[in-house]
């Protein structure tokens, strides 16, 4: 066992050496700025653990795997006033996760796949509309409902954020089900069916 400055990433601290590679716990900062909290493991950043930039307000807590954000984990960003919370793939969004822009007042909840909207998923906007159903990169696009500001409520399938066609009955009656605490859902499901194009 001994000991290293881990010149890869410029650490400024000692790094505990195992078969001439960093192994072990440490506190480290880094030529750029960045604090890393936590465990290396042949090398790499592993396990769980903190990674920070105090001057620009990021910060990430959680798994790591190979020297990637991979797993479930917390980032936040002060200076652009946003957060996620959820799983991770080599550092990119991926899998279910919650992701809340203060600057913007958006909140989306649902899939991801590579640091993309990919899946089923909830976003709300800052005037107090909302949509929920299928993204295709970031998109809406598929099945999907949309409330606006007045609580007026659409039903119908998307293609790059346009409400295109009308959803068909089965699908009509399931999606209004499934949007509860509106006015609109308690006039039933042919209420909600008109298609129109919203932003």
């Amino acid at each position: 066992m001994g000991l290293v400055c881990y010149k890869q990433y410029g650490w400024h601290k000692e790094v505990p050496l195992q078969n001439g590679k960093p192994h072990g716990r440490g506190h480290y900062q880094d030529a750029q700025g960045y604090i890393w909290k936590g465990t290396f493991v042949r090398g790499a950043l592993c396990g769980y653990g903190l990674l920070m930039h105090p001057e620009k307000q990021i910060s990430f807590e959680g798994q790591f795997q190979r020297g990637q954000m991979s797993g479930f984990g917390v980032w936040k960003d002060g200076l652009r006033r946003q957060q996620y919370r959820g799983h991770w793939k080599n550092n990119s969004f991926h899998g279910y996760g919650k992701h809340e822009n203060m600057a913007e007042q958006t909140v989306y909840e649902g899939h991801w796949r590579h640091h993309q909207r990919q899946g089923w998923g909830k976003m709300r906007y800052g005037d107090g509309s909302w949509y929920e159903g299928e993204w295709t990169k970031n998109k809406r696009h598929g099945k999907g409902i949309f409330v606006d500001d007045k609580e007026t409520k659409y039903v119908c399938a998307w293609q790059t954020t346009a409400c295109t066609a009308k959803a068909n009955a089965a699908t009509r009656t399931a999606l209004c089900s499934a949007a509860v605490g509106t006015r609109a859902s308690e006039k039933g499901p042919d209420s909600c069916s008109t298609p129109r194009a919203v932003r």
